[in-house]
């Protein structure tokens, strides 16, 4: 028999608690020290599905966390900055160039571009490329050197919008221009080559940084051939643009004569002008002689020479060109013949038809109205029938034409009415793109000579140069 372990009452062995104070059956419980057993609730897994979920979203934040780092590294202007820093300071030419934009048609020397901006300032040039970083502009950031020149332009474009910005370093290369003391020089510097064609003129050879470049010059005129070698240190200049003068070692010689109007001939041959065309004589060349005289015919048809001499012949500065006839005879002699006098006066009408129907023609192109040239050209010539064609055929294409020059080279009389004008025509042509094509071309316009007028009866194209812009 058993007994309840609490009040002591008899208990049946199936018993499992007591009947008389309820309590359990068991091992009686000690009342000194009593411990208390915690059961774990078993936890329900995590499916699949929630696995991949929580893994891919932890994921999306570390690569956003990264990429955020990573674009803020890329856009972080202060990086280029301390890239350029460094390769200025270890000279290292192609590492500050890995920064910066260049104008890929503009006539560089690297290292002498990197010195350049070394000298003019480059410690204020970066203070205004630290100050970006704080700066919050809108719009492109000129960056000047301690002279006031344009060195950089900072573009700051969206990579990112609202969010993350780029920014390039633009370097600012300046025009160039050339001109040349003798007529018909060819320049060349570094991998360009541009030609002077007229004495003193100014013409645009493009961009350069600055830097030493060498120039090379070759020119001939009628008295000899030139050369020219130098090196040149190009440097900014404001806004103006860059010049550089060609000249050539040589010198000019006055002269003297009795008939203005004799022709001059230079080693044996003729020049085709006459002594009165030329202001001066020269440039000659230094180190060659050139041999010199005039010839002249008169009335009966005997020609005249003068002594040879050389440019070292000079006497006090000026060549004499002196005949042995009497001062009536010449006056006789250049006296023009009334229809000589007239054919001069049509060939300079001429001229002034075909320069005048170029600037017409340039407004007709651009506003694709023939009516404008229609008055210059003969109806139902070859050149009207053309040109109309050429025209109408203008319309809706968004080209435009900006012609730079236009020069009569020859004019010849052909006889019963009829002239040839010959011109050389500089013009610039843009297309629909905005690409722009430069022309050098040779022309001979036809003329007829009617009853209104000259009229243009027919247009040949004899030579093109061509250079993209």
């Amino acid at each position: 028999m058993n007994f309840c372990i609490e009040c002591g009452k008899a208990l049946n062995e199936k018993n499992t608690f007591c009947i008389e104070c309820g309590s359990p059956q068991g091992k009686k419980k000690d009342h000194t020290q009593q411990s208390v057993e915690v059961k774990e609730v078993p936890r329900k897994p995590l499916s699949h599905k929630k696995k991949i979920s929580l893994l891919a979203s932890g994921i999306t934040v570390a690569c956003l966390i990264i990429a955020h780092f990573v674009i803020t590294s890329i856009t972080d202007p202060m990086n280029k900055v301390k890239e350029m820093d460094r390769a200025i300071s270890e000279g290292e030419t192609e590492a500050f160039f890995e920064e910066v934009n260049l104008d890929q048609s503009a006539l560089i020397n690297k290292d002498h571009y990197l010195q350049y901006i070394k000298e003019s300032g480059w410690e204020d040039i970066r203070v205004q490329l630290v100050a970006m970083e704080d700066a919050d502009y809108a719009f492109d950031t000129t960056i000047r050197d301690n002279y006031g020149n344009q060195v950089f332009i900072v573009k700051k474009k969206a990579f990112v919008p609202g969010f993350y910005y780029t920014y390039d370093f633009d370097a600012i290369p300046s025009d160039v221009v050339v001109s040349s003391n003798v007529e018909q020089t060819t320049i060349t510097i570094g991998k360009k080559t541009s030609n002077a064609k007229e004495v003193g003129e100014e013409i645009s050879f493009g961009k350069a940084y600055p830097g030493k470049f060498d120039v090379i010059g070759t020119a001939s005129n009628s008295f000899g051939e030139f050369t020219y070698e130098d090196t040149v240190d190009l440097k900014t200049q404001g806004n103006e643009p860059i010049s550089i003068p060609v000249e050539f070692t040589g010198f000019m010689l006055s002269y003297n004569t009795n008939v203005p109007e004799s022709t001059l001939f230079i080693n044996g041959k003729s020049t085709k002008k006459t002594l009165s065309e030329f202001d001066a004589l020269g440039p000659f060349p230094d180190d060659k002689d050139v041999v010199m005289h005039a010839e002249w015919k008169d009335s009966e048809g005997k020609v005249h020479k003068t002594d040879e001499m050389s440019q070292f012949d000079d006497n006090w500065g000026a060549l004499e060109f002196e005949f042995a006839v009497n001062d009536d005879a010449v006056v006789a002699s250049t006296l023009e013949e009334p229809d000589k006098a007239d054919a001069v006066e049509n060939s300079e009408t001429a001229e002034d038809h075909v320069l005048n129907f170029r600037q017409a023609y340039e407004e007709a192109l651009n506003s694709r109205d023939y009516s404008i040239i229609s008055p210059f050209l003969l109806n139902n010539s070859t050149a009207d029938k053309e040109l109309k064609k050429y025209i109408g055929d203008l319309q809706d294409k968004g080209y435009s034409y900006e012609f730079t020059d236009n020069t009569v080279t020859d004019t010849e009389n052909l006889g019963e009415n009829m002239f040839s004008v010959s011109t050389n025509e500089v013009f610039v042509f843009t297309n629909h793109l905005n690409e722009q094509i430069h022309y050098d071309r040779e022309k001979t316009y036809y003329l007829s000579k009617e009853e209104d007028g000259f009229k243009i009866t027919k247009i040949d194209i004899k030579d093109t140069d061509r250079n993209d812009l």
